[in-house]
C-alpha cells in the first residue's frame, strides 16, 4: 500500500513540473526524482540518501515538503525510531498540505501493525477520506473499522464495514465475518445470517471462518436439525479447523438432543482433529456421551482428563469416574476418584453419596484404617443419611481388621456407643496394638495397650494371651512382681492354652533369676512336661533345668541333662563347660580337664573359653602341680588379655610361684595387681601375699604405700563417696538421665582421686547415648577406650560406633568397628562389630563391602533371634543402589515373610519402589496398597508409601489418580517433611494437567492467523 501512495504522488509531482522544462533538468530536481523512483521500488535506505542529498543541495528546490514526507515514510519503513517522530512532526507543520491527510494516513497504518487500536482511531480521524484513492479508502475503512470494533465501539465498526462490503475487495470478506461476529455477539443472529450467507462459500481467507461462525449461530439459537444439514454439506475428512469446530458443533448438538451415539462419535473425531486436547467440557461430554452407551473405557478415558478441572465438572467427572472404576473392582482408582467427587464442585448429594463410598470401598479393599477415618467422617458429616445403617456396620467391622490401630483405639476411646462388638473389637485392637509394640521391643508402650486389652475380657482365651505378654513385658523392663502378678493371672483364667504354658517358662526365669532355683526347677519342669520338644523354648528350659540342678548340687541329673543336650541347638561350648564344672567339684580333675579342653580346642570363638583354661589352672593348683597351674594362668593372660579373668589369673600365678618358692615372680605378680588392679577384689589377697612374702624375708619396697593406696581405693561402704556414687547410679537405673549426667559429674569433680571414675565415665557417656545426645555420648565413650581399659572397652566400642552411624560419621565409625572386630574375645563381640561395619559401609555408599560383610554375619551358626531380617533388608538396599533389582526383590521377600514389623513395612516400601524405578507402576502400587493394609500403624512408611503411590500413577498418566493421592496427603499427614514434598509434587501436577486441558473455543476471531 505504501508503494501505491508514492506512486499516486509521485506522478502528481511529475505533472506539476512537467511544464517547467529548464527547471526539470536541474541536478537537485534529479535527486528528487530518484529518491522517489527508490522508494516506489522499495528500496527505503537508497532512496534515503538521495532525498538527504536533496534536500542538502544548494538552488532552488521546489519539492523539500514532498522530500521531507518521503524521507519520513523511508524511516517508518526502515523501522527508525526517529519515523514516526518525523511523520507526526510533518503532519503538524503542514495542516494545510495534501500531504498532511497522507501522513496521518500512513501514522494510522503504522500503529495498526503495532496492535495500537486507540492511536490507529485518533490518526485516522485526521485523514481526509476525499484525499484517497479507492483502494486506500476501502484499506482505510476496514482497518479503522476493526479498530473500533477492538475498542467495542461496534456501531462505528459496522458502519465502516458495511461500507467496505459494497466493493470488490480482499477486505470484502473479513468485514462480512466481523459485522457477523458483532451482530453475533449483540444477540442479533438473523442480522448476522443474512449478512453472513450471502458471503458463504466465496473464497477467501476468512471463508472458513464464515463457515464456522454461521455453524456457530445455528447452536447458539438451538436450530440444531438447520445445524446438522448445514454442516453435512461443510464436512470433509480433512483435521482442518474447520472441520474441528463443526464436529465439535455437531457433538454439541447431538449431546443436547441425548443422541449418545452421534454425539460421541462427533466429539471423538473433534478431539482426533485437535491433537488429542480439548477442554473439560468436552471431556465431560464425550466420556458421558460413552458411558451412556456402553463404551466404559471410552468413558474412563475421557472423564479422567474432565476430573483434572475443580469445577461442578470436575465433581460429576469423577464420580462417574468412581462408579466405572467401581464397576471393574478397580479399587485404587475408584477411591481417587470418590475422594475428589466429595471434596470438589458445589452439589452436596454427590459428595455425601462419594464420601460413604470412598468408606466403603476401603473396607472392601482391605485398607481398613482409611476405612475407620472416611466412615467416621461420613458419620460425623451425615447422620441422617440413607446410608448410615451401613456405614456404622463397615465402621465395626473396620475397627476388627484395621492394622492402623492407634486411630481405631482412638475412635473407640472418643465414641459414647460401647456395644459388645464394640468392646470385643477394642479388647482385640488395643492386644494387636500391644503386640506389635512388643515386636518392636518397645516394651514400655506394649505394657499400656495389653492393660488397655483387659479393661474388657470379653475374649478368654486373648484375656490370657494378654496376661502372657503383659508378663513378658514386665519381665524384659526389670519389674519381677508385676510380671509374676500377669503371668499368674495367665494361669487362673485357663491350664488349657498356650499360654498357661508360657507362663511357667516365664515364672521359671522370674525365680531362676532372683536365685530362686527350687522354685525355678518346678517351674521349668512343669514347662517341659506340658511343652512340645519342637517348642521354641524347649531345649532352652532343658539347659536351665540343668543350672538348677547344678547349683542345688544335684550333680547327677545336671550332669545327665548336661550330656543329653549335647547334640541339641545349645551352644556346646556352655555344656562343656558345665560338665567340667560338676567333675572338677566331684573331685573328678581329669574329667573335668578333659571337658575344659573340648571347650578350648573348638575352633569358634567362646566366652567359656578363658574360663576352661582358668579351671584347669585351678585344678592343678588343687593336685598341687603349681607348675603346671602357673603355665594355664601364664596362658590366659598372654592369650586372652581382655578377658575378666585376668586379675585373678595374676593372683593364682603369683600364689603357684608362692608355693614353688620363685617368690620374686610371686611378688612381681602381687606388685602387678596393686600397681593395675588397685580397686579389684583381687588387690587385698595380693596385700596379704605380699606380707606373707615379707615373713619369708623377701624385700618389698614401698609395701606401706601399697596399704595406703589400698585404703583409698577401696572406701568403707558407708563412706560419703560410696554414698554419692550409688545416689547418681539410682537416678541412672530409674532413668533419669539428665539428672545422672548431673550427679556424676558433680561427683568426679568432688572425688578426683576415686576408684570409681571409671564407672563414673561410662555411666556419664550411657547416660547421653539414651538420651539420644549422639554427639557427646561419642565423646564420653571416646575416654573409656583405651589400652588401660579392658572392663568398658568393648561396650564404649560398641556405643560409639553407633553414635557415629547416626552422625553420619561413617569413616569413624569403620575405624571404630575395626577396632572391635580386633580385641572381640567371642562370638557375639564379632557379630556386634561385623554388624557395624556392615552398617557403615551402606552408610558409606560402599554396596559391596556391605553385601560381604552382610553374608559374613547370615553365614556366622550364632547370631541374635531376629537379626536376619535387619541383614536382609541391608543386602536388599544395598542391591537396589546397585540396580540389581532381581537381586534386591528377593532379599525383601525374605524381610516381608517374617514378622509383621517395621523392618516389613520398610521392605514392603522398598520392593515397590524396585518395582517403580524398573516402570512396573502397577506392580509397584499393588506392592503399596498391600503395605497400607497390614504396616497401617507404621506412619512413617504409609506417608512415604503415599509419595511413591502418586509417582507411580504419574507414571502411568494417570493424573488425576496422583492429584488425590497428594492431596490426601497433603489434608491427612502428620509428617511435614511429606506434606512439604507432596505439595511440591501437586506443583508440578499442576504444570503437568496444563498440557491435557486448553481452554477450547470454537469461535476464532484474530486477524493475524488469518491474513
Amino acid at each position: 500500500m505504501y508503494r501505491l501512495l508514492a506512486f499516486v504522488f509521485s506522478v502528481f509531482s511529475f505533472l506539476n513540473t512537467f511544464s517547467q522544462e529548464s527547471v526539470r533538468h536541474q541536478y537537485p530536481e534529479n535527486l528528487y526524482f530518484k529518491g522517489v523512483k527508490l522508494h516506489n521500488e522499495k528500496a527505503f535506505m537508497a532512496s534515503s540518501q538521495y532525498l538527504r542529498q536533496y534536500l542538502n543541495a544548494s538552488g532552488q528546490k521546489n519539492y523539500l515538503t514532498e522530500a521531507a514526507f518521503y524521507k519520513a515514510i523511508n524511516q517508518v519503513e526502515t523501522g527508525d525510531k526517529g519515523g514516526v517522530e518525523n511523520m507526526e512532526a510533518f503532519a503538524k507543520a503542514n495542516p494545510t498540505h495534501p500531504l498532511s491527510s497522507m501522513a496521518y494516513f500512513e501514522l494510522g497504518l503504522y500503529y495498526f501493525e503495532k496492535k495500537d487500536y486507540a492511536k490507529v482511531i485518533r490518526y485516522f480521524e485526521k485523514v481526509s477520506e476525499d484525499q484517497l484513492d479507492i483502494e486506500a479508502s476501502i484499506e482505510f475503512l476496514f482497518k479503522r473499522g476493526y479498530s473500533y470494533m477492538i475498542k467495542e465501539d461496534n456501531e462505528q465498526a459496522l458502519r465502516d464495514f458495511k461500507q467496505v462490503i459494497f466493493y470488490e475487495d480482499d477486505y470484502v470478506q473479513p468485514s462480512v465475518y466481523y459485522s457477523g461476529l458483532i451482530h453475533t455477539n449483540n444477540d442479533r443472529y438473523d442480522e448476522a445470517l443474512e449478512i453472513l450467507i450471502e458471503a458463504d462459500d466465496t473464497d477467501g481467507s476468512y471463508g472458513a471462518l464464515i463457515t464456522e461462525l454461521i455453524a456457530n449461530i445455528y447452536f447458539q439459537t438451538k436450530k440444531y436439525n438447520e445445524l446438522i444439514a448445514y454442516a453435512a454439506g461443510k464436512l470433509t475428512d480433512s483435521p482442518n479447523q474447520t472441520n474441528r469446530t463443526l464436529h465439535r458443533l455437531l457433538g454439541e448438538t447431538y449431546f443436547s438432543k441425548k443422541e449418545y451415539r452421534a454425539a460421541a462419535t462427533h466429539l471423538q473425531r473433534h478431539l482426533d482433529f485437535s491433537r488429542k486436547k480439548m477442554d473439560s467440557d468436552g471431556y465431560y461430554k464425550l466420556g458421558y456421551s460413552y458411558f451412556k452407551t456402553g463404551n466404559d473405557q471410552g468413558a474412563i478415558d475421557n472423564f479422567k482428563l474432565a476430573a483434572l478441572d475443580s469445577d461442578q465438572l470436575g465433581q460429576n467427572s469423577s464420580f462417574y469416574l468412581g462408579k466405572l472404576y467401581l464397576k471393574r473392582r478397580n479399587y485404587s482408582y475408584a477411591l481417587s476418584a470418590f475422594k475428589t467427587a466429595a471434596t470438589e464442585g458445589e452439589d452436596e448429594s454427590i459428595k455425601e453419596e462419594a464420601l460413604f463410598l470412598v468408606g466403603k470401598v476401603n473396607y472392601s479393599s482391605g485398607q481398613y484404617s482409611d476405612a475407620i477415618q472416611y466412615l467416621g467422617q461420613f458419620n460425623e458429616a451425615y447422620p441422617a443419611s440413607d446410608f448410615s445403617t451401613e456405614s456404622a456396620e463397615l465402621l465395626t467391622k473396620s475397627y476388627l481388621k484395621t492394622s492402623d490401630y492407634d486411630q481405631a483405639i482412638s475412635h473407640i476411646e472418643k465414641s459414647s456407643v460401647k456395644t459388645p462388638v464394640i468392646k470385643e473389637a477394642y479388647q482385640t485392637i488395643c492386644f494387636q496394638r500391644a503386640q506389635q509394640l512388643f515386636n518392636d521391643s518397645q516394651f514400655a508402650q506394649a505394657i499400656d495397650y495389653f492393660n488397655r486389652s483387659l479393661v474388657y475380657k470379653v475374649k478368654p482365651r486373648l484375656t490370657s494371651e494378654a496376661y502372657y505378654y503383659l508378663g513378658e513385658s514386665h519381665s524384659i523392663t526389670n519389674k519381677p512382681d508385676m510380671a509374676r502378678k500377669a503371668y499368674n493371672d495367665c494361669q487362673r483364667i485357663s491350664t488349657s492354652t498356650p499360654w498357661y504354658t508360657l507362663s511357667s517358662y516365664g515364672l521359671a526365669y522370674l525365680d531362676y533369676n532372683q536365685k530362686s532355683y527350687s522354685n525355678a526347677e518346678v517351674h521349668f519342669t512343669n514347662y517341659i512336661n506340658r511343652a512340645k520338644k519342637t517348642d521354641q523354648y524347649y531345649q532352652d528350659a532343658q539347659v536351665r533345668l540343668a543350672d538348677c540342678y547344678f547349683v542345688q548340687k544335684k550333680y547327677d541329673k545336671a550332669l545327665n541333662l548336661y550330656k543329653q543336650l549335647l547334640d541339641s541347638q545349645i551352644p556346646v561350648d556352655y555344656l562343656q563347660y558345665q560338665i567340667g564344672n560338676i567333675h572338677s567339684l566331684n573331685d573328678r580333675r581329669e574329667a573335668a580337664r578333659e571337658a575344659y579342653l573340648k571347650v578350648i580346642n573348638r575352633d569358634a570363638k567362646s566366652g567359656y573359653k578363658d574360663n576352661s583354661v582358668y579351671q584347669i589352672g585351678e585344678s592343678h593348683i588343687a593336685d598341687g602341680a603349681f607348675d603346671n597351674a602357673s603355665r594355664q594362668f601364664t596362658n590366659l593372660i598372654q592369650e586372652y588379655p581382655e578377658s575378666a579373668l585376668v586379675p585373678y589369673s595374676y593372683a593364682k600365678r603369683a600364689l603357684s610361684y608362692y608355693n614353688l618358692n620363685q617368690n620374686e615372680k610371686a611378688k612381681n605378680d602381687y606388685e602387678y595387681i596393686l600397681q593395675h588392679y588397685i580397686s579389684h577384689e583381687v588387690a587385698n589377697a595380693a596385700l596379704l601375699g605380699l606380707q606373707e612374702l615379707i615373713g619369708r624375708g623377701v624385700n618389698v619396697d614401698g609395701f606401706e604405700s601399697y596399704m595406703d593406696a589400698f585404703q583409698e581405693a577401696n572406701p568403707d561402704n558407708s563412706s560419703l563417696e560410696v554414698v554419692a556414687f550409688e545416689a547418681a547410679k539410682n537416678q541412672y537405673y530409674n532413668q533419669n538421665y539428665q539428672k545422672a549426667i548431673d550427679d556424676f559429674g558433680a561427683f568426679k569433680t568432688k572425688y578426683q582421686g576415686s576408684s570409681f571414675l571409671l564407672d563414673v565415665q561410662y555411666f556419664i557417656a550411657d547416660s547421653y547415648y539414651r538420651l539420644g545426645d549422639w554427639s557427646k555420648a561419642e565423646s564420653a565413650f571416646s575416654l573409656l577406650i583405651t589400652d588401660e581399659n579392658k572392663s568398658y572397652r568393648t561396650r564404649s566400642l560398641d556405643k560409639r560406633g553407633k553414635s557415629l552411624l547416626v552422625l553420619n560419621q561413617y569413616d569413624r565409625a569403620l575405624k571404630n568397628y575395626h577396632l572391635l572386630l580386633g580385641l572381640a574375645s567371642n562370638r557375639k563381640e564379632q557379630f556386634i562389630a561385623r554388624e557395624g561395619l556392615m552398617n557403615s559401609h551402606f552408610g558409606a555408599g560402599s554396596e559391596d563391602s556391605t553385601l560381604w560383610y552382610a553374608d559374613i554375619i547370615l553365614q556366622e551358626d550364632w547370631k541374635p533371634a531376629g537379626v536376619e531380617e535387619a541383614v536382609w533388608l541391608i543386602k536388599g538396599k544395598s542391591f537396589l543402589n546397585k540396580n540389581q533389582y532381581a537381586q534386591a526383590m528377593d532379599e525383601f521377600v525374605k524381610v516381608i515373610n517374617g514378622p509383621t514389623d517395621i523392618r516389613g513395612a520398610e521392605a514392603k516400601y522398598y520392593l515397590a519402589l524396585s518395582f517403580y524405578k524398573q516402570g512396573a507402576y502397577k506392580r509397584s502400587l499393588e506392592t503399596l496398597f498391600d503395605l497400607n493394609r497390614n504396616y497401617g500403624s507404621y506412619a512413617f512408611w504409609i506417608g512415604k508409601s503415599f509419595l511413591l503411590i502418586a509417582d507411580n500413577y504419574i507414571g502411568l498418566d494417570e493424573l488425576l489418580q496422583a492429584r488425590a493421592t497428594l492431596q490426601s496427603i497433603i489434608d491427612n499427614s502428620p509428617d511435614t517433611a511429606v506434606v512439604a514434598q507432596a505439595k511440591q509434587k501437586l506443583d508440578a501436577l499442576a504444570e503437568a494437567e496444563k498440557s491435557v486441558l486448553i481452554q477450547d473455543s470454537v469461535l476464532v476471531d484474530t486477524l493475524s492467523e488469518t491474513k
